[in-house]
């Protein structure tokens, strides 16, 4: 009897357990949340089904439906669901629930936890949802992992602290992205050990952190600290200590080399090495010392290419090159096929770059054209960090004329700034002083800043003592370098002439003012044409005057003899040219003693005569005697050289007359050279 009673106590069991799960079913079925909720606490009161009450429950929870929805909730019912045997199966009329569905829930729930804490960047918010979370199917982990991965580096990014990215390299040591991790560690220690970018703190960092991978920039800096600030000390310390960065040290060293040189000639290179014998292009130095001695000159063959021969008359460097310059500091510019690049006399290219313009080198420097730039190098190839719209040549005080942006400033031979870029217009300067234009106005300016108003409508370049010729108000006058009239800006035109001489002229009528005594040697009385060639008036001693369509010459006293009339005077650096159908020349008028016996007469540069009479040439010194005669023309080739000109072949005579070389064929003047081809085509330079 007990046995049935057991029996129908299962049965009734049995029946109830299935009759609570199909009510939880059928709850969740009709979304009767509530009652699933009621049931499932019932279930749980009672310590029944724990598996079903616990699912029920995170399945409501998660129901997006107020006021049941609870994330958390969800969360902390479904991991119990599991930890209450997962591979149970609940079969029931309204239902059913096995493992597939229960991690199904679960992997839903998770990954919602999973986005809800996406809001945040902290690395180990990720491993602690990890750790919660050990029955996440391998997609969502590795979702989870490749996202914390993204946040750790937007962490290390964010935080920006060395510290902070290498502890994360440290409990990340598979980070996929590691090596980034790594670099921007080393990135954040050289900003956080550098932060005020002086020498001393990346002396400090190079030194301590010598893997860092920053190291290269910051041994840029530093040397471009030492650079900008021409510290030799530093250099030396650079070179030294940082021997091992090869480019960064031989870079250093070319900068030691021009700032410790200040002229490059024999004795300051000898003087350079000697004081640093672990100069690491010492044998290029000692080689350009040696070619120093070597005379090569500029010459074009009859191809009109160019190249170089030597003293003798023998190509050195072949002719090939369609443009070259002479040698200065033993390299030339040459071009060919619109490039341009330096050589030596060796004719091997001294940079492995070419350029599209460049000026010769001086002092160890040379203006360069990249195409898009000018800037200035040194000797050994290193670039000085200015850069340029366009550079003028070289000036008589060797300074530069440069463009940027449109305005124009002054730098020395390096290509350091003497007066910044900001002026309309600069003059080349000449004795350290130049005109500016200012609002359309001209003014002067020296190299040292100080400048006047610009209040003319142009400035001539100023002479040797000091003086200029004004134009103000469509009138000229005369200026000294401190802006003072010496005289006013009254005259229709005015020319220099020499020694401070100049020919004024004032309705139509002309006289010769001497700025230096500030007072007319002859008045504004005298007849101007226009167009007339003033070269020939004066010499500081005898004065061309025309007046009435008569020619007078007068001396420095403002003598005149009204007597001697001519048809044409010119005066020379030395002598008095007077034309009376022949021409006569006299040394000293105040004594004349005039043959007009010459139907030509040329006033050489150096102060010389060279005179024709019939079919005879002469060659007249300076003190008036005869230094050479002949029955061929003689011309002047450049200052003291003449050449006598014949059929069989001409002659170079000196100033003294003295013959040079005979057969002459053909010669050129090349800067101070005179490149002679004779008639049995060999060549001969004479300098």
């Amino acid at each position: 009897m007990a046995r049935y009673y057991l029996i129908i106590i299962i049965c009734y069991l049995q029946i109830a357990y299935s009759q609570s799960a199909d009510k939880i079913f059928e709850s969740i079925n009709h979304y009767d949340y509530y009652h699933t909720k009621v049931y499932a606490h019932k279930l749980i009161k009672k310590k029944k089904k724990l598996f079903l009450a616990n699912y029920a429950l995170a399945y409501t929870y998660f129901q997006n439906f107020k006021p049941f929805y609870n994330l958390d909730s969800a969360d902390k019912y479904i991991h119990k669901c599991i930890a209450n045997n997962m591979h149970t199966v609940i079969q029931a009329k309204q239902g059913r629930l096995d493992s597939v569905i229960v991690q199904t829930l679960y992997d839903s729930i998770s990954y919602k936890q999973f986005e809800k804490i996406q809001q945040s960047n902290i690395p180990y918010v990720y491993d602690r949802f990890i750790q919660t979370h050990p029955y996440l199917i391998r997609t969502i982990t590795d979702r989870v992992y490749k996202y914390q991965n993204k946040m750790i580096v937007q962490y290390a990014e964010g935080v920006n602290n060395s510290d902070t990215t290498l502890h994360l390299i440290k409990n990340y040591p598979n980070h996929p992205e590691k090596n980034y991790l790594v670099l921007l560690s080393d990135k954040q220690r050289y900003n956080e050990r550098t932060s005020h970018r002086s020498k001393e703190e990346y002396v400090s960092f190079l030194l301590d952190f010598p893997k860092n991978q920053f190291r290269n920039e910051a041994l840029q800096h530093l040397l471009n600290l030492y650079i900008t600030n021409k510290d030799i000390k530093g250099l030396e310390f650079y070179v030294e200590k940082f021997k091992d960065a090869k480019y960064y040290s031989a870079e250093a060293w070319k900068w030691l080399f021009f700032y410790s040189v200040p002229k490059y000639n024999n004795a300051e290179l000898e003087k350079f090495i000697n004081h640093y014998p672990q100069f690491p292009f010492k044998q290029n130095i000692l080689h350009e010392m040696e070619m120093s001695h070597k005379e090569l000159i500029p010459h074009i063959d009859s191809t009109e290419k160019a190249g170089f021969i030597d003293t003798l008359g023998t190509w050195i460097i072949p002719p090939k090159y369609d443009a070259i310059t002479p040698f200065n500091d033993n390299i030339a510019v040459v071009s060919l096929s619109d490039s341009v690049w330096f050589i030596n006399k060796d004719n091997q290219p001294i940079f492995s770059k070419k350029f599209k313009d460049a000026f010769t080198f001086f002092n160890g420097y040379a203006p360069v054209f990249d195409g898009n730039q000018w800037y200035f190098i040194n000797r050994l190839g290193a670039r000085q960090p200015q850069n340029f719209d366009e550079i003028n040549e070289r000036s008589s005080d060797n300074n530069y004329v440069v463009k940027k942006n449109n305005l124009y400033g002054l730098v020395d031979y390096k290509g350091d700034y003497i007066l910044n870029s900001e002026y309309e217009k600069l003059g080349d300067f000449e004795n350290h002083y130049a005109y500016y234009i200012k609002n359309g106005l001209y003014g002067i300016i020296f190299s040292n800043g100080y400048k006047t108003e610009a209040k003319y409508q142009w400035i001539s370049n100023f002479n040797d003592s000091g003086f200029a010729i004004v134009k103000q108000n469509a009138n000229y006058g005369i200026i000294n370098l401190n802006d003072t009239a010496i005289l006013q800006p009254i005259h229709d035109l005015i020319f220099y002439i020499t020694k401070n001489i100049y020919l004024c002229v004032k309705n139509k009528k002309y006289g010769f003012y001497d700025a230096s005594k500030k007072c007319f040697l002859y008045f504004m009385e005298y007849d101007f044409q226009k167009n007339t060639e003033t070269i020939g008036f004066t010499n500081g001693y005898y004065f061309k005057l025309l007046q009435h369509k008569k020619t007078y010459i007068g001396n420095e006293n403002g003598y005149i003899n009204k007597k001697k009339i001519f048809q044409e005077v010119v005066v020379s650096k030395y002598f008095t040219l007077c034309k009376n159908k022949k021409w006569a020349y006299s040394l000293n008028l105040d004594k004349p003693n005039l043959k007009f016996i010459y139907d030509e007469v040329i006033a050489a540069s150096n102060g010389q005569l060279i005179l024709k009479a019939k079919n005879n040439f002469e060659l007249l010194d300076t003190t008036g005697k005869i230094a050479y005669t002949s029955e061929d023309e003689i011309k002047e080739i450049k200052t003291n050289y003449y050449f006598v000109d014949n059929s069989t072949g001409g002659l170079i005579i000196d100033n003294k007359g003295k013959v040079l070389l005979n057969n002459i064929q053909d010669y050129v003047v090349s800067d101070k050279y005179i490149i002679i081809t004779r008639t049995d085509n060999t060549i001969r330079v004479i300098f």
